[in-house]
């Protein structure tokens, strides 16, 4: 008891003195005093992680501090000493939007009267690689056009970095929490992977972490719709992309992070409804024509929002159409009417058949403009074949995509003549057809691998690809008497695990029966398209003899699948035979089928 009044009595010994001291210093600038009010508590954060300071001071002089004047009064940066200020911080590293180099903030309000209390506010971040130990943020008010100090009381916070613990859970964030349907807009998934304390495992990389979706769902990276998606953390951060889902899909998509031995965490993002209408979106049935033929296509304004998403008018909107080259093109009617709740007005576009462009473009009162632009070109024979448009470079299994061939002449312009095309596609660099469906539009035609279909009076075809297998397909577009044409489609992402399988059972087989060859298997947790479900880790997977005396099983038994699959070797007896095997995947109770192995 004796102690803690002593020390009582020695602590306010101390903060006396440094009262005494600080009373007894005169304002540096006349007219400026200020007295200090009080501060926010100290703060303890690891590599990565962000904190706020708050300190308050009074007004103690004749003069009011206004922000964006010769009275605007800062908090300024100091150094260890208390006296030398306004200078670049020893913490500069930590700095997160700081006022200046020189100063943390200046006031929170606008204006701060004498006798009221000026609050300054400013934020820190741990560098990444800052070692433990307490970080020190001195600082002084002084006036920001000459950076006189007013009257220096030596303020300080600290900042804690404490020694970081070993992985213990995940934190999760999304950015923005908010995205809308049918836009490009995406959202960024973060998962932190953090010790009991909360800080930032910075040493921690190459831990595998599985973003699952629950509710109204979408597309993380590049996988399926609804599909979960596996990453693997650097610095002990691993970033996901989720992307809007299609137009008028909301609602509300539950990610939820998960690690092998950690504690998962969750976020929300929400998917939201197309805005108000913006501005407008002009297509053309078709845009490049052949020259010395009169012909027309149908021109569409269509209205949007503010990201580009198909919207709805609110109230009878009128819609006027206009050309800039009337010697190549014309519309009529001239001006349509969209109504309240509608999205679309057309016009008909007629082509004169003179060689040349022809911008169309649609107008409405407080909307923004659209336009679309018609060619029409002399053409010589038809040579090749050429892909102009290809969606199908990076798409997810199950998921539409196209690829659209162009019949054109040696210097490249379209030519408009009926022509067949022939579509085929097989696996990168075999002559197995992969099992895309395909069908065509523009005009329709045939469907199937290979798929044929005609241009009709047009000079294109798009062909329409989907794929269940997570695989890359060569596509290659021909026609009689002309070059052919070649592109790549690629399909990834995997479904729902349905089946444990292997792709290539033992290898090597057979092997000598001499006591010490080996030979492994993998066996891979499937979607039922047979796509490996890479986001499947921790299944408890065990190789089991159905018979057979010729090999034994030396690696780990049972073992965990990693990115969805299990290795597993065996080594030869002495014994000449063969031995089955089956594994089973005991966490989903999938079995898979017998493979075997002889020794020789």
């Amino acid at each position: 008891m004796l102690h803690r009044i002593l020390t009582a009595v020695t602590a306010l010994a101390v903060v006396a003195s440094l009262l005494a001291g600080t009373a007894g210093q005169a304002a540096a600038v006349t007219g400026f005093d200020s007295a200090y009010f009080g501060e926010s508590a100290f703060l303890t954060l690891g590599p990565g992680s962000s904190g706020q300071f708050a300190v308050g001071f009074n007004n103690t002089g004749s003069t009011g501090w206004l922000t964006g004047s010769s009275s605007q009064v800062d908090l300024a940066i100091c150094l260890p000493d208390k006296t030398t200020c306004n200078t670049t911080s020893p913490n500069a590293a930590f700095a997160s939007n700081w006022l200046s180099s020189t100063a943390y903030a200046t006031t929170s309000t606008t204006f701060v009267g004498p006798g009221q209390t000026g609050f300054f506010v400013y934020n820190v971040t741990v560098p990444a690689g800052a070692a433990p130990g307490t970080y020190r943020f001195n600082g002084d008010l002084a006036l920001h056009g000459t950076a006189s100090m007013i009257h220096q009381q030596g303020y300080y916070q600290d900042v804690q970095v404490p020694n970081v613990g070993a992985p213990a859970k995940l934190a999760c964030a999304a950015s923005p929490s908010s995205i809308e349907a049918g836009s490009t807009q995406t959202s960024t998934v973060t998962v932190t992977v953090q010790d009991s304390l909360g800080n930032t495992v910075t040493g921690d990389s190459g831990r595998s972490i599985t973003v699952s979706q629950a509710g109204t769902t979408s597309t993380i990276d590049s996988g399926a719709a609804g599909a979960p998606a596996t990453g693997t953390d650097t610095n002990g951060v691993a970033t996901f992309t989720l992307n809007a889902p299609a137009a008028g899909t909301t609602g509300t998509d539950q990610l939820s992070a998960a690690s092998t031995n950690l504690t998962g965490c969750q976020v929300n993002v929400t998917f939201t409804a197309a805005g108000a209408p913006a501005k407008i979106a002009v297509t053309l049935g078709q845009s490049a024509f052949p020259a010395g033929t009169a012909s027309s296509t149908t021109a569409t304004a269509t209205l949007q929002d503010a990201s580009g998403v198909t919207t709805t008018a609110t109230a009878s909107t009128t819609v006027t159409w206009s050309v800039d080259n009337a010697s190549v093109c014309s519309v009529s009617p001239s001006s349509g009417t969209i109504a309240a709740g509608g999205s679309t007005t057309t016009t008909t576009l007629t082509i004169t058949g003179v060689p040349g462009s022809c911008t169309v473009t649609a107008a409405a009162t407080g909307l923004t403009s659209g336009s679309a632009t018609a060619t029409v070109t002399a053409a010589g024979p038809a040579a090749k074949l050429a892909f102009t448009a290809n969606t199908c470079s990076s798409v997810a299994i199950n998921t539409a995509c196209s690829a659209t061939v162009q019949v054109q002449d040696a210097a490249g312009n379209p030519v408009f003549a009926n022509t067949s095309i022939t579509l085929t596609n097989f696996k990168t660099g075999t002559t197995t057809p992969c099992s895309a469906t395909t069908t065509s539009t523009v005009p329709a035609g045939g469907a199937g691998n290979p798929a044929t279909a005609s241009t009709g009076t047009g000079s294109t075809v798009k062909f329409n690809l989907t794929d269940a297998v997570a695989q890359t397909c060569d596509l290659t577009a021909t026609s009689a008497g002309l070059t052919s044409a070649t592109t790549t489609a690629t399909f990834t992402g995997f479904g729902t695990a349905t089946q444990l399988t292997s792709s290539s059972g033992f290898v090597p087989n057979p092997i000598p029966a001499n006591g010490s060859s080996s030979s492994s298997i993998t066996y891979c947790v499937r979607d039922a398209a047979g796509n490996v479900v890479t986001s499947n880790t921790g299944d408890s997977v065990s190789l089991l003899k159905d018979s057979g005396t010729s090999t034994t099983v030396i690696s780990t038994n049972p073992t965990t699948t990693s990115s969805g699959c299990a290795t597993f070797t065996v080594q030869s007896t002495l014994v000449a035979g063969t031995d089955v095997y089956h594994a089973i995947d005991t966490t989903k109770n999938f079995t898979s089928p017998t493979s075997s192995i002889h020794t020789q």
